[in-house]
């Protein structure tokens, strides 16, 4: 999932709407996605199969390509994990 969903969300744009912003990423993390002056606006942890944090609120522009990509993302990566857990015979309940 890890560099399919960077391509995929987090490569077109983003755009800083926060007086805050990440200074250095915890290990294991990668940014995957940097406003045009160079402040990480979102990292990931590849070795999960989502787990993305992004310094805006895509809540906020639910139209946005980038928004539907990133909700869209979770929602396929949830529905994943459901089946697999299905296929291996647990409700996960």
């Amino acid at each position: 999932a890890g560099e399919d969903l960077r391509t995929r969300i987090l490569r077109d744009r983003v755009a800083r709407r926060l007086d805050q912003a990440l200074g250095r990423v915890a290990e294991g993390f990668v940014v995957s996605g940097r406003s045009p002056d160079g402040v990480i606006e979102a990292v990931e942890q590849p070795a999960l199969p989502f787990c993305i944090g992004v310094q805006w609120h895509p809540e906020r522009t639910p139209t946005d390509p980038l928004t539907r990509g990133l909700f869209g993302g979770l929602v396929a990566s949830a529905a994943e994990a459901r089946g697999a857990r299905v296929a291996a015979g647990s409700s996960g309940r």
